[in-house]
């Protein structure tokens, strides 16, 4: 029944998710990304360059589709409580300096099933829940996506199910110039490309009705508005009152629409970070914006074991990807922990879970750590 109930939460794969790039004045790249689950078995994964990738068998192929890994990647992946993997990376960076994300993508996500994958699509086909996987072991940078996209040796993509569910996703990829990409297969629009200049990702619709939508916006602004004053029972009023009046009007809910035009808006008027270490905390502060305490969103609906919780943070990455290191936060454990290329032993496989106790968020300060002074008039 527990097991049960676990796939069941899984069901309602978060539709928050968000991802943001931000570029240091110096060209450092940093990429921010957040993960709403109902579940916090998350797990940081890291693969040395060499790794071998077994792709599942299919009904109409003779043989599997196997393919080796040109460079290190981590990834992030959910473990069950039975100590059940998942076959999904959702997110991840490679030692050349690339990542790439799934994001759920629900309503509009199209993929066709094993059974259409024949003929010489066998020797390159991948499942949406692996090809974040692929391109990590794959490509060094955008460029190379593009070109294997437009020469047609980009693998097809089918559809695979995870713990009996069929994870709608669309996947966006950033290198270490700065470059990003949207791709996008939908049953209308079949697979899709867009440049994305903006910097910001989220959730469903499609990547240009996002787009379009910025330009219902053109009031939002980092300067404060005047405002107009008025006489009211004999007292003079100015408005406005207090700070932020430029961006009176932002979306505040958690919808993929409104989280879309918010991360965008703070993203263009944040200050832009000098160096790459300033970057990734500015990114961490960015993402601090779309944080979802648990409860504040349920499902509108009603399982056979009462109502649940559908979306909370889970964690947090910020992919510094001028210098391959991964940093995170998690929803218990906030303090930043950072993961990186040059000092990861890349023998072997390795995973370790992303979450902790609270009380390893925070330090204890005492006497041995505070100055002591006199405290008088002249002070």
């Amino acid at each position: 029944m527990k097991l049960l109930l676990t796939v069941a939460t899984l069901l309602v794969l978060s539709e928050q998710c968000q991802e943001i790039r931000m570029i240091a004045k110096d060209g450092s790249v940093v990429v921010g990304r957040s993960m709403e689950f109902a579940t916090e078995d998350s797990y940081l994964l890291s693969f040395p360059a060499g790794s071998q990738h077994n792709m599942p068998e299919l009904p109409n192929c003779a043989e599997s589709f196997e393919f080796e890994s040109k460079y290190h990647t981590f990834t992030t992946r959910m473990r069950l409580q039975n100590g059940n993997w998942s076959q999904f990376d959702s997110d991840g960076m490679n030692s050349a300096g690339l990542s790439a994300s799934a994001l759920h993508f629900p309503e509009f996500s199209y993929f066709p099933e094993n059974e259409t994958v024949q003929g010489e699509n066998c020797s390159n086909a991948v499942s949406q829940i692996r090809l974040v996987e692929y391109v990590l072991a794959s490509f060094a940078n955008v460029h190379e996506i593009r070109e294997a996209i437009d020469n047609n040796t980009f693998p097809m993509v089918y559809s695979e199910e995870d713990f009996n569910m069929t994870h709608p996703v669309h996947y966006q990829f950033v290198d270490n110039s700065g470059e990003g990409m949207v791709l996008e297969y939908t049953k209308e629009g079949g697979r899709r490309m867009h440049n994305n200049t903006i910097g910001v990702f989220t959730n469903s619709p499609t990547f240009d009705w996002h787009m379009e939508n910025l330009r219902n916006y053109p009031q939002l602004r980092n300067k404060n508005r005047e405002g107009f004053s008025y006489d009211f029972e004999g007292e003079k009023f100015f408005l406005p009152s207090g700070s932020g009046s430029g961006l009176a009007g932002i979306p505040g809910d958690y919808m993929s629409s409104s989280r879309f035009i918010k991360a965008a808006a703070l993203l263009r008027f944040a200050e832009k970070p000098q160096y790459r270490s300033v970057a990734v905390m500015q990114t961490f502060h960015l993402m601090n914006a779309a944080d979802i305490p648990k409860g504040v969103i349920r499902d509108h609906k009603k399982s056979d074991h009462e109502d649940y919780v559908l979306s909370d943070s889970m964690y947090v990455v910020v992919k510094s990807l001028s210098d391959g290191c991964m940093y995170y936060r998690a929803y218990h454990d906030i303090s930043v922990r950072r993961i990186c290329f040059s000092n990861m032993p890349m023998d072997e496989m390795r995973f370790k879970n992303m979450e902790r106790r609270w009380q390893n968020s925070y330090d204890d300060i005492n006497t041995d750590n505070m100055e002591a002074f006199e405290f008088n008039d002249s002070n």
